[in-house]
């Protein structure tokens, strides 16, 4: 999991964006909201950035420090080099 221990939320616009082929308008807050609450602050983190995939996720392979047994590494290779 990503490290979101530092990450702080302070203030926040909320607009609204409504449909278009409804005729619904777009909102612009006008001011930002400030958050004073600790507690809401750590449940809007949460919200936003508790769903970061974790390192392993993002590395797409299995090989632990060969590049070349990287599956999208050779996937990438082989795509450009015009050998299919």
């Amino acid at each position: 999991m990503i490290d979101i221990a530092l990450a702080t939320i302070q203030s926040l616009s909320v607009h609204h964006v409504g449909n278009k082929n409804n005729g619904d308008e777009l909102l612009i807050s006008q001011n930002e909201i400030t958050i004073g609450d600790s507690l809401f602050q750590d449940k809007l983190l949460n919200f936003f950035l508790g769903s970061l995939p974790t390192h392993e996720q993002l590395r797409f392979t299995n090989a632990q420090n060969d590049f070349t047994e990287n599956a999208l590494y050779n996937w990438c290779k082989e795509l450009f080099s015009g050998k299919k």
